[in-house]
């Protein structure tokens, strides 16, 4: 088919013809734009003034770059279910604790010992009473927030505490309470001292206003 092309254009005849079609095709559609574009100018001079044109021509060019911008926009990169999961369960950032992190965060012990949720409430800074605590400045628990193991809720405008998700308590109740029999003399002493403390009492640098 190639070689039959190329036989017929380097024929004088057919080669005549050929550049007569592809220059009347050329011209047909150069006749047929500029019928377009003549119609679009006289769309706008007869139903807008000369003084709106500008305003309209201002608009297509800022939809057109809209358009392209729109086209040109980074498609964000999802967030692996592994990484996902990671940041929003807080049971399984608790079961991969070290033993020397099972030593910083065993607080969270305090609340399946008290066989509550939640801590006390506590006066918010800001407000004068001697009874106002802040934990915000205390590492463990920032950690704990961030991972969503600790949460706080409002009493009113004026108090605060501290919410444990229900299955990290779950986990810690498990873990050290249900065969209190198996437990280190030790930790039997710290559990004994979690009942008898309130929560900021574990703290003993937590902040008094």
């Amino acid at each position: 088919m190639l070689q039959y092309l190329k036989k017929i254009w380097h024929d004088p005849v057919w080669s005549k013809v050929i550049s007569t079609v592809i220059i009347a095709s050329a011209g047909t559609t150069l006749y047929f734009l500029i019928n377009i574009f003549k119609n679009i100018i006289d769309f706008f001079q007869k139903y807008f003034d000369e003084s709106s044109i500008p305003w309209f021509i201002s608009a297509f060019i800022f939809l057109a770059f809209l358009v392209q911008l729109k086209r040109k926009r980074k498609i964000p990169i999802p967030i692996s279910n592994t990484n996902t999961n990671q940041i929003n369960n807080p049971l399984q950032w608790v079961q991969n604790f070290s033993l020397e992190e099972h030593a910083r965060y065993l607080f969270l012990l305090w609340f399946p010992v008290n066989h509550t949720l939640r801590s006390q409430s506590y006066r918010k800074p800001g407000y004068r009473s001697i009874e106002s605590i802040s934990f915000e400045h205390i590492p463990e628990i920032r950690d704990c927030i961030d991972k969503k193991v600790l949460k706080y809720f409002h009493q009113n405008k004026m108090e605060f505490g501290l919410e444990v998700d229900r299955d990290v308590y779950e986990y810690f109740d498990g873990l050290y309470l249900r065969d209190s029999k198996k437990l280190a003399d030790e930790l039997k002493l710290i559990i004994s001292n979690f009942q008898t403390r309130s929560f900021e009492q574990l703290f003993p640098n937590s902040k008094s206003f």
